[in-house]
């Protein structure tokens, strides 16, 4: 198995260990947009502004991540 593999397998067990959630992802994705972003994901959440602006958008984009490499995880073993 390359290395890389044995990265990526350590990578999804501690996401799983850690109880990783969407909004874990979204924040993440809100982080390697920007700071600004980040900033912004942070503020609107604290102020219970989550069906707007940066938190709905990184949000929507870690359902989409999550949806994306599901079906792609069931097309690769589907074909095993």
């Amino acid at each position: 198995m390359p290395v890389a593999s044995y990265r990526h397998a350590k990578l999804m067990r501690n996401a799983q260990a850690a109880g990783v959630t969407v909004e874990d992802l979204a924040r993440a994705s809100a982080s390697y947009d920007s700071g600004d972003a980040l900033a912004a994901f942070d503020a609107e959440r604290a102020r219970g502004e989550m069906t707007t602006g940066k938190f709905v958008e990184h949000v929507t984009h870690g359902e989409w991540l999550l949806i994306r490499a599901t079906e792609y995880a069931r097309q690769r073993t589907a074909k095993k």
